[in-house]
Order: structure tokens, then sequence, then C-alpha cells
């Protein structure tokens, strides 16, 4: 989308004036003048946007590289996580499905963390600090995790650190996804290279915390994962804080509403959000993602306690699984950015969801052994079927997120995006709770893997069920 760009240049006439205003004495007051901002440039219908310098667009871009590369590494302490409550707190499958879920529900609330951007400033600022917010949670909760002992009875303690993790995470997530949505809108106008440069950075940070994780898993406790990352959040920390946040020269002053009319200004952003994505284009896409995730109950802790339980498989190869899976998603990225970027969604979701479909069926082979009468080893079909289901579960939402941040309006790319990732975490809910009753039912556990095989099955039937809602897709995608 080309922006054409009207420069304003104000200047005062000098007026010779013949005779003198003498009729008319100046009105004397103390008040002192209010400066005016000059206006540099102007865009289309698009908020006046201040002249930056280089330097400044290089440290929010480094800001932003580094949120995303952080938001990529927590997969360190994440799979310390499994490890810590399989091996040291000795709790089962099930329960350990059920405190992810526990602790994923801060996502849920996304749009708030959105809307409260969208709206309040703190301080004189916009989004930096939220960002700042965000580190600290997680820098507090995982550094706290360190230091809660090895016993189940202190599984409450546990389910709070990561809660507040997540809480923080959450935070940190929702103004990035912002603060590049503006970036792009408002610095560097129809360009899609940033966009390229944040899930490039992200999937980066998942390849590194992948294989440190499985390296340190190796040879060291789960919990020295927790003290890595706690100590890497803090250089985003100190750049959030020195960064200048007047490139992005938000749509949303703070003016003379605050604090007092703040309730009005967050219901009108509300408003406003929930109309977007009421639009046809988005609602439908929202549905869509809701129903394919949610129909398809998760078996994920049950599947790790089999691969290492069972299958005695290391976790050095766990970890060596997730960096191969990254990988194919930054190839998986790259072709569909080169080949498959204008395939209408409906043709691309009924390709990508049968996909789907066949990947949870291909974890039969290991269920069922097949792997070994095709003299494939456990480790390299657990390989195989890993990655591919780690690239086509990313592939599945890489359009769709795509299309909400182009639908969001200006002024809103906190509100819209956040309510679209909230409905993403919530499906993901949804799917783990549902498998861990699933689990239940079919009475599988760390010693017990009978069910599995029907497990697998249920999941395979129930990814085919939402290639029945693609006809109700939008076949094209909304310009940005």
């Amino acid at each position: 989308m080309k922006t054409t760009l009207i420069t304003y240049c104000s200047k005062k006439p000098n007026l010779l004036l013949e005779k003198p205003l003498v009729h008319k004495q100046p009105r004397v007051t103390n008040k002192v003048p209010r400066e005016r901002k000059p206006l540099h440039c102007k865009t289309n219908g698009d908020p006046t946007v201040e002249s930056v310098s280089h330097e400044d667009k290089h440290l929010l871009m480094l800001l932003l590289g580094l949120s995303y590369w952080v938001q990529g590494f927590r997969c360190l302490p994440w799979m310390g996580v499994n490890f810590y409550m399989k091996d040291n707190m000795k709790i089962d499958s099930q329960t350990l499905q059920l405190m992810h879920n526990i602790g994923n529900l801060p996502m849920v609330a996304k749009p708030i963390f959105g809307i409260f951007s969208d709206v309040v400033y703190v301080g004189d600022k916009h989004r930096l600090p939220y960002i700042s917010i965000g580190v600290v949670l997680q820098a507090l909760s995982w550094g706290g995790m360190a230091l809660i002992p090895s016993s189940s009875k202190y599984l409450p303690a546990m389910m709070a650190c990561l809660l507040l993790s997540n809480l923080g995470a959450s935070i940190t997530e929702v103004i990035a996804d912002t603060i590049l949505t503006e970036f792009a809108k408002k610095v560097s106008p129809g360009s899609i290279n940033i966009h390229s440069y944040a899930w490039m950075v992200l999937l980066t940070g998942g390849i590194l915390g992948n294989v440190f994780a499985g390296f340190i898993l190796k040879h060291h406790h789960p919990k020295i994962t927790f003290l890595i990352f706690s100590l890497l959040l803090f250089p985003q920390l100190l750049i959030s804080l020195v960064t200048k946040e007047h490139v992005l020269d938000q749509t949303n002053s703070k003016g003379t509403e605050y604090p007092k009319k703040i309730k009005k200004v967050i219901e009108k952003n509300l408003t406003t959000a929930i109309k977007a994505i009421s639009k046809l284009r988005i609602f439908r896409l929202i549905i869509w993602v809701l129903a394919s995730t949610a129909m398809v109950p998760t078996l994920s802790s049950a599947l790790f306690y089999y691969y290492t339980q069972h299958l005695k498989i290391k976790p050095s190869v766990i970890g060596a699984s997730k960096v191969l899976g990254m990988v194919g998603v930054l190839i998986g990225s790259f072709l569909y950015g080169r080949f498959f970027s204008n395939i209408s969604l409906d043709v691309y979701s009924r390709g990508i969801q049968f996909l789907y479909a066949i990947v949870i069926f291909s974890n039969l082979l290991l269920i069922n052994r097949a792997n070994l009468a095709m003299g494939i080893s456990d480790e390299a079909c657990m390989l195989c079927v890993a990655v591919v289901a780690e690239v086509v579960g990313q592939m599945r939402m890489l359009p769709f997120m795509a299309t909400v941040a182009l639908g969001s309006p200006t002024g809103y790319e906190g509100s819209v995006p956040a309510v679209f990732a909230a409905g993403m975490c919530l499906s993901n809910i949804i799917s783990e709770l549902v498998g861990a009753s699933l689990s239940s039912f079919l009475h599988i556990s760390h010693g017990n893997f009978e069910g599995l095989h029907s497990g697998i099955l249920v999941q395979f039937f129930a990814a085919l069920v939402p290639l029945a809602l693609v006809p109700r897709l939008p076949s094209s995608k909304p310009q940005g």
C-alpha cells in the first residue's frame, strides 16, 4: 500500500503595518503561551508522524527484536518446567496438563491489556512502560520458581509463579505486537520487512531456546533454565527504559481526559474493537480458529510422558525435535511468502487442516511400534513426527494473524489483535482441558499408555470436523 506524504511547512507571515493599532491595548495576562509542536508531515487519512532520527528508529527496532527473541526463548524455561514437574515433583500427566491450562489463563486477558495500552498512559509514555512492567513480572516469577523446594506440597506456589510469568508475558507480547503494527503503519507504511524481521527473530529465539534446553536438561538441574531466563530479561528491561517513544506518535492523545474520564475512553475503545472484530471477514476468521483448535483434544502431556517414560527418549532428542521444528517453520514461512501467500484462505485452510489431521494420525506409528517393523528407530520417528507437527501447527495460524493485523483500525492496533490472540489462547485451553479429560477417561497415566491409541484416533477424527466450516471462510484477504 503506497502512502503519499504531504509536507506542511508553517511560517508566520511578516505583517507590515503602516499605522499602529492604538485603539486596542493588549490584554495583560500571567498565562504563559502554550508551545505548539510543529507538524512535520501528514499522511492521507493517517495521524501525523513526527520526524525521528535513524538512531531512535534503530533503538525501537532493537527493542522489538529483543522482545520477540525473548518471546521465542521462553521455550527454555517451559521445557524445564515439564521435566521438573515430571522428575522432581513427581506429578502425573493430567496434573501437568491442567497446570499448563491454569498457567495460560492470563493469556486470555490480552484484550484488556491491549485496550489499556491504547488509552492509558503511564507517566508521559504510552506503550513502553507496559513492556517494562511485563518484564519485571516475568523476572520475579522465574527467579522465584528457582527458589521453590522440589516437593509436590509446593505445587500451589509453583502455580502462582506460572500465573505471574504468563501475566507478564501476555503484557509484553500484546505491546510488542502493537508497536510492530504501529511502526509498520506510521514509520514504514506498506512495508512487510518489519513483520518478516519479527517473525524470524521469534523463531531464532525458539531455536536457540530449545538447543540450550536440550543441553542443560541433559547435564544440569531443570531449575538452571529458570535462572538463565530470568537473567536474560534484564537487557530487555534496560532497553525498554531508555527507548524514546515519540517514534510512534499514537493517535490517542493523553489530553485532559486522564484520569477523570478514563472509564469513558476505555468503553469507547472496547466498543470500537468489538465493532472491528464483528466485521464479517474478521469474525469468520476468529470463529474458524476457535473451532479448528478447540474441537481437537490435546494429548501433549500424555505423549510427553510416553516419549520420556515408556520410550526412554532423552531430553536432548526432545530439544532437537523442537529445534528442527522451528527451522522447518522458518523454511515454511519463506515458502509461504514466496509461493502461497496469494492462495485464497478457504483453499489454504482446507489443505493445511487436512495435513494437520494426517500429522496427528502419524503418532500411531510410534504407539503401535510400526516404525520398528520399517527399520526406523523410535528417536528418528519421533523427530519426524514432532517436526512436521510443529511446522503444520504454526503454519495453520500464519495467514490469519496477518489478516487480523491488517484489519485493525488505526489507533486500535492493541485492541483488535489482542482479541484474536485471546481467542487463540482460549481455544488452546479448551483443547487442553478436553484432552486432559480424555486422558482421564481412557486411564492414560505415566505407567499405563494402553488408551493412547484410542485417544489419537479421537484426535484424528476431531481434526477433520472443522473442514466442514472452511466454505464459510472469506476467499480473499482484506487489504491493508
